[in-house]
């Protein structure tokens, strides 16, 4: 049961075709596959809903940053293969998918745009893979690649990619007029009308070689896990421990043999821990949070109306007295329409006569 992720922050590097192309070659040959949309556009979801689809596909949508763990863990309880084809942002829900990937494809154009975006997925993959202590297998997937002459960023890309140790598959998605019928028509690649899709007999042999270097990924991925896999309480990607593996270069014929892969429990990533190493790549939540209370605000303090001076008072006397007694000074002043001078004058002329009374 290994779990396949298609992750590029950088839009349009053909993540939804070359993640269909392999459901579609996985369902051909009998396997039951589970795809989580969990791209906005609902590109495969759209598909599915056009005739065609096998039964033995499994379509899940409307999927978030906090229930895709849910749906990839029940998805992968009953079906051989799960597929996600992730969102083109760097968000907290790609963090979330790659945590329980057992092997991520990061699909790259040929241009330097592309590659960025799959650096800081690769930067991603390995802030997780330390802090979750397990390796998360990866290997980027060039795409849309010129059928007759490899372009000069492509050769550069490449050339990056190779310059930094960074595992490419052999195996390209070469740009073909039968993946975007098939995306708007629907069905698999091979049940196409040859007559009028053309090259298609190239197109599949593309996809099943794509789908044969994969699933031989996978293999190798096992047969490294091997005992160390169960020691760490880290389940197998759902087959026979004790089988075969595939070392070889990917196979040129329809030989891939998936009788052996069978759905099996994924381990939940830590939570807290995917959140840490999203941090740290830059990764964040794209989804809204919901709306704070309305804290009630206190009443505004009432604005004393201004205090007009009158002629020949422009001098100040400054006075240290209590609280409470400034306050009273100015509601006998408010009270009786005096500026607060000649209150004080009033007060003074008060205190004269007291005076004089005694």
């Amino acid at each position: 049961m290994p779990v396949i992720s298609f992750a590029n922050p950088k839009g349009g590097a053909g993540k939804t075709t070359s993640a269909l192309l392999l459901a579609g070659e996985l369902a051909a040959r009998g396997a039951s596959v589970a795809i989580v949309d969990a791209d906005p556009e609902r590109w495969i979801s759209q598909w599915g809903a056009l005739p065609g689809k096998p039964d033995n596909i499994t379509i899940v949508s409307d999927v978030t940053e906090d229930s895709i763990v849910d749906v990839v863990e029940d998805a992968s309880t009953n079906n051989q293969f799960v597929i996600i084809d992730l969102e083109g942002t760097a968000s907290l829900m790609v963090a979330n998918a790659i945590g329980m990937s057992d092997f991520v494809i990061i699909p790259t154009q040929g241009a330097s745009m592309d590659a960025k975006g799959a650096s800081k997925t690769i930067k991603l993959i390995r802030n997780q893979a330390r802090l979750a202590k397990r390796e998360i297998p990866h290997a980027v997937l060039l795409t849309r690649v010129s059928a007759a002459v490899a372009s000069r960023s492509l050769k550069n890309v490449r050339d990056q990619l190779d310059a930094a140790g960074i595992d490419v598959l052999t195996s390209s998605i070469v740009e073909r007029a039968a993946y975007r019928d098939m995306l708007d028509f629907g069905g698999l690649l091979s049940k196409l009308d040859p007559k009028q899709v053309s090259n298609l007999d190239k197109a599949v042999q593309n996809a099943m070689e794509f789908t044969a270097e994969v699933v031989a990924k996978l293999k190798a991925v096992q047969a490294q896990q091997g005992r160390a896999a169960q020691m760490s309480n880290r389940p197998s990607l759902g087959f026979d421990d004790d089988e075969e593996v595939v070392t070889t270069p990917p196979p040129k014929a329809d030989l891939v043999d998936l009788s052996g892969f069978q759905p099996k429990q994924v381990v939940r990533p830590d939570k807290q821990k995917t959140a840490e190493a999203a941090a740290k790549s830059n990764f964040k939540s794209r989804e809204s949070k919901p709306a704070l209370a309305a804290v009630p605000l206190a009443a505004p303090t009432p604005i004393k109306a201004t205090r007009r001076r009158r002629t020949g008072r422009s001098a100040q006397l400054n006075l240290k007295c209590r609280p409470e007694t400034i306050e009273q000074f100015y509601a006998i002043a408010d009270a009786n329409g005096w500026v607060l001078g000649e209150a004080f004058e009033k007060a003074l002329e008060l205190l004269n006569k007291s005076a004089m009374k005694k």
